[in-house]
């Protein structure tokens, strides 16, 4: 099957599955790349940065995976 034939047939599946796929595309990307093979900016460096020192400084604030998780699952059972 050909990437656009691929491409077609995945479109075609439920929300769900898709970012299934999503997510292992992004881990076997994850899987593969050396730290530095990418560069990102000093924008981004900074923005990560106050963000790591914001949940460093309330990690209450946070929600829990597994509770992010479980909302979604219990919506879309509806």
């Amino acid at each position: 099957m050909d990437f656009e034939s691929t491409v077609t047939e995945i479109v075609k599946l439920p929300v769900v599955d898709r970012l299934a796929i999503v997510q292992r595309v992004l881990d076997s990307i994850a899987g593969e790349m050396e730290e530095d093979e990418v560069e990102f900016s000093p924008e981004f460096h900074a923005e990560l940065s106050r963000r790591i020192a914001a949940d460093e400084a309330n990690p209450e604030r946070g929600i829990p995976w597994e509770v992010v998780e479980a909302e979604s699952e219990s919506r879309e059972a509806q």
